[in-house]
């Protein structure tokens, strides 16, 4: 198809998965990432954002990334509490 974009790379963070989500929805991803994969017709790129983040030290921080995160929500399953 002329003019298809399709990236030339797939980043793929190696940690945090499993803490996440555990290994069953990582099995799932992995089959998925698989895929991804052959369709592109690219290998992904492995990254861990914890190293990344503390490299780059994009919030000034000292803090892990875990650490620097952990307050962070998602409004649609976890709603801040009404003042």
């Amino acid at each position: 198809m002329a003019g298809e974009f399709k990236p030339k790379n797939l980043l793929y963070p190696v940690d945090y998965w499993e803490q996440w989500f555990g290994k069953p929805v990582t099995d799932t991803l992995e089959e998925a990432v698989l895929q991804l994969e052959q369709y592109l017709g690219v290998q992904r790129t492995p990254i861990n954002l914890e190293e990344r983040w503390l490299e780059g030290n994009p919030a000034k921080t000292q803090e892990s990334l875990k650490t620097y995160l952990q307050d962070v929500r998602d409004p649609g399953t976890n709603p801040l509490p009404a003042d």
